[in-house]
């Protein structure tokens, strides 16, 4: 008895791993984001990748939106990105895609910080 528990349990425990594995594989990468902005961007992200989940956003198109919000973490000043994620929940699926071309085709990201944040804003009335 206590030895067909425990192979049952083992076998639970083994299974509730490879799911746990599984889900971690398909997480959204975490932004390198500098220490001082971390603890303010980190539940405007949380609510961000709830919102691309509930979007229908696939795995694919999700790490292509963490990869330009890297973009803009790498080269705006920490305040005006911060001003950037607080926006980000007022933009649907046009409106990413807008942006998401002016990033990638445009020259948005060439713009002074004050332009950029007063393109996302216009954006996201």
């Amino acid at each position: 008895m206590f030895q067909r528990t425990s192979v049952l349990l083992a076998l639970v425990l083994v299974l509730a791993g490879i799911s746990v594995g599984a889900a971690s594989a398909d997480e959204i990468p975490a932004l390198d984001l500098p220490p001082g902005i971390e603890a303010q961007a980190q539940p405007l992200l949380e609510e961000m990748e709830l919102r691309m989940v509930s979007m229908g956003m696939t795995p694919e198109m999700m790490e292509q939106h963490m990869q330009h919000m890297q973009t803009m973490v790498d080269e705006l000043p920490p305040g005006i990105f911060l001003n950037l994620l607080k926006l980000m929940p007022q933009l649907d699926m046009p409106d990413m895609m807008t942006l998401h071309n002016a990033m990638t085709q445009g020259n948005l990201m060439q713009q002074p910080p004050g332009q950029i944040l007063k393109f996302v804003k216009s954006l996201s009335k």
